[in-house]
């Protein structure tokens, strides 16, 4: 048994739900009260307040991690972090894994773009009017060519940059906090019924934008499930980068002009 895994401590599903109720309740209100308002009474983009509350939601979750990895008393080199995150190679039928997660993947992405219109108009699944279109799909300007979050794009390269570093933050916070640190601590409380839990808190994550949890309820016990049977976190590290790299594309695009 490796250094780190032998001191794994099991996690209750109410402390697993609480850990993430603090950080996605606070972000919520940050992003529909907060925000709305400054935009409001300011009248700076939408963009240059979103740009940090993301990043910074998102560093929490990568700072927490590390935090929680350091109390667990496990030794900072490599060969420690890659077995208790999991960061192990994807070989064998482990890619079988991943094209499932893939697969999935994809079709959510499909049923948010297609759905997304029609959800995000049901009265209380609405956003706050002051969300740009990229966030609200049923917003009545829709998206525009060359414009993000109410900024024109082109020639503005700190954008891409921020953004990118944003990504970066994203997909590792969540994934190294959700399936490197507490997925192998809940398997250790619920065994192979941990991705119940575990699906459970990852779409309590993404409740401030309330209409994409009509497709992801259901999608993330299925991600969730994939996932610990793969036990490799470079799967949902590579999947998520890859879906969540659409938004990079079309603003370097748009940056370009």
């Amino acid at each position: 048994m490796s250094q780190s895994t032998g001191k794994l401590k099991p996690i209750s599903w109410q402390l697993s739900v609480l850990l993430t109720l603090i950080p996605a309740g606070a972000a919520a209100a940050m992003i529909h009260i907060a925000i709305p308002r400054a935009v409001e009474r300011t009248g700076t983009p939408f963009l240059y307040y979103y740009l940090p509350w993301w990043i910074g939601y998102m560093a929490i979750y990568l700072v927490a991690s590390l935090v929680g990895y350091h109390l667990e008393g496990n030794a900072w080199d490599w060969p420690t972090l890659k077995s208790r995150f999991r960061l192990h190679s994807i070989r064998g039928r482990v890619w079988l894994w991943f094209l499932a997660l893939l697969g999935t993947f994809i079709v959510a992405i499909l049923l948010v773009n297609f759905l997304g219109p029609q959800l995000s108009s049901i009265p209380f699944l609405r956003m706050p009017d002051e969300f740009p279109p990229e966030l609200n799909p049923s917003h009545p300007e829709g998206m525009q060519s060359g414009i993000f979050m109410g900024v024109a794009l082109q020639g503005k390269w700190w954008i891409l940059a921020v953004y990118f570093v944003g990504w970066l933050i994203n997909i590792f916070g969540e994934e190294f906090w959700f399936r490197g640190y507490l997925l192998p601590r809940q398997e250790r409380e619920h065994g192979s019924r941990a991705w119940i839990t575990h699906g459970f808190i990852w779409a309590l994550n993404h409740i401030w934008q309330l209409w994409t949890l009509v497709i992801l309820f259901p999608y993330s016990f299925l991600w969730s499930f994939v996932i610990q049977r793969g036990r490799n976190t470079w799967i949902p590290i590579l999947v998520h980068g890859l879906g969540n790299f659409i938004p990079v594309v079309g603003i370097l695009l748009g940056v370009m002009g």
